[in-house]
């Protein structure tokens, strides 16, 4: 009987060394999750401060041509006061007219693109701080198993330690009881 004991002991030490085998590759897997999820965070921030960078620069050039524009239709307003050149500056003043709007509608665009290309990154940055965070809570739940499932290893080394002296105990007596039941049946 306690030999089976020992076998049964000896089993689950075994399915525990399994346990905590899973556990840390559990925690393995987790951390390579993380520095993967860390390294996306990054490159999406990267991204986003190029879109900052180049909304800014975007708004800068809207704002010269504003500025030329009204520049341009100061002029114009002062050529019509005077006598000549009225239909001139009036056509230049139209062709300014229209090739400043045409920039404007394409920096707007441009602009609205890259707002755009700003939220998606924004999401992803989110959804990978997200994930992060699921990790992380995955990571220690994977400790606290692991720390866990050490100390029943502890615990059942040290009960089979127990068992295996208790056995030799027995097999001792068990030996001695041949003996003397040996000696019983030479007498």
């Amino acid at each position: 009987m306690d030999g089976g004991k020992l076998v049964k002991l000896k089993a689950k030490l075994n399915e525990i060394s399994s346990a905590i085998d899973d556990a840390d590759a559990r925690k393995a897997d987790a951390k390579a999750g993380m520095i993967e999820a860390s390294s996306r965070l990054e490159k999406a921030e990267s991204e986003g401060n190029g879109i900052k960078r180049r909304i800014a620069l975007l708004v800068k050039e809207l704002e010269g041509v504003n500025g030329r524009n009204e520049a341009l239709s100061a002029k114009i307003e002062e050529q019509m006061n005077s006598s000549t050149g009225i239909e001139g500056a009036r056509r230049e003043l139209e062709e300014l007219e229209v090739e400043g709007d045409e920039r404007t509608q394409m920096m707007e665009d441009e602009l609205r693109h890259v707002k755009m290309m700003k939220e998606e990154t924004v999401t992803m940055i989110r959804a990978a701080e997200q994930r992060a965070v699921v990790m992380k809570r995955e990571l220690e739940k994977t400790k606290i198993t692991r720390e866990t499932l050490e100390k029943r290893a502890l615990v059942l080394e040290r009960n089979i330690a127990d068992g295996q002296s208790e056995a030799d105990s027995w097999k001792a007596k068990l030996i001695e009881l041949q003996r003397e039941l040996e000696d019983m049946e030479c007498k």
